[in-house]
Parts: C-alpha cells; sequence; structure tokens
C-alpha cells in the first residue's frame, strides 16, 4: 500500500582480520524503496565480530530505524556449519529493540541451508520466524515464510 515494489539494501564499509580466528566487519547500510510515496528509506550503522567465520554476532543502529524517525538497535547471533561439497547449514536469533513510542521491540530468527554452487553464486532455502511482536506491527509480512533465493558476493 506504500508504493514500494522492492527493497535495495545497499553497504559499504570495512571488513578484516583481528587475529587468527577471530574478524569484524564495520559498515553502512542503506534501505532503499524505489516507488514509495510515503518515505520508507533509512540508513543504519553495523559492527559485526565472527570467529572462525562459523560464529557471529552483530549489532546495527539507526536514528530512523524502519524510516519510524526513532531510534532502534538491531542485535543478532548466527551460527555458519559446513557440510561440505559447497553446501553449508545457518542459523540465526536476533531482536529488535525498539523505541516504544514506535512499537514494542520483537524477535525473529532463522534456518537455512546454501549452497555455493559457482562462485560467486549461492543458492538458499531459508526458513523465517517471527514472534507475535512482528506480526503486530507487520501484520502482512511478519510470522512463518520459507524463502528460495540466489545471491551473489563481491
Amino acid at each position: 500500500d506504500n508504493g514500494a515494489a522492492s527493497e535495495f539494501d545497499l553497504a559499504a564499509g570495512w571488513s578484516g582480520a583481528l587475529a587468527e580466528d577471530w574478524g569484524a566487519d564495520l559498515y553502512v547500510q542503506r534501505y532503499q524503496y524505489p516507488g514509495s510515496d510515503i518515505g520508507l528509506n533509512w540508513n543504519e550503522v553495523t559492527g559485526v565480530l565472527s570467529w572462525r567465520e562459523r560464529v557471529w554476532a552483530s549489532a546495527s543502529h539507526s536514528s530512523n530505524a524502519m524510516a519510524s524517525k526513532t531510534r532502534g538497535s538491531y542485535l543478532t547471533l548466527g551460527l555458519r556449519q559446513p557440510l561440505g561439497q559447497g553446501w553449508r547449514l545457518e542459523g540465526t536469533l536476533s531482536r529488535y529493540l525498539l523505541q516504544s513510542r514506535y512499537a514494542d521491540s520483537y524477535t525473529s530468527g532463522s534456518l537455512g541451508l546454501a549452497w555455493a554452487f559457482k562462485a560467486p553464486l549461492e543458492a538458499r532455502l531459508t526458513l523465517h520466524a517471527t514472534d507475535s511482536a512482528a506480526r503486530r506491527l507487520f501484520p502482512e509480512m511478519a510470522g512463518t515464510r520459507v524463502v528460495l533465493s540466489l545471491q551473489a558476493g563481491f
């Protein structure tokens, strides 16, 4: 109902090794919704700490979370388990901390299977789920769903 038919996530930042098994990413991300007639575009800053590219924790913050003109922070814990021959299992648990004048904070999670079949391409099948607070905030979009996607990394 807002005129947006797509979402583009643009990111720029730095990533590097902190020690032999530890890495970090710092970046700014822009969420862009072409065609939106209500100004949905917004920015967020994110930091990620990872261990052996298998376990990670990230924290994001925005002064305009989800284009709400209120502050919000997004925390995620993730696991990645290689299965061999380009396959891996991934899972995340996230909590979005929102200012209560905008909406209740909510929790989401995912469990997925990824196949890196030809660099830089990957296919993913992911189960996503959210709690009841997310369903109140996004009644048409939150809940449980399965997503099949094709991704390219550069």
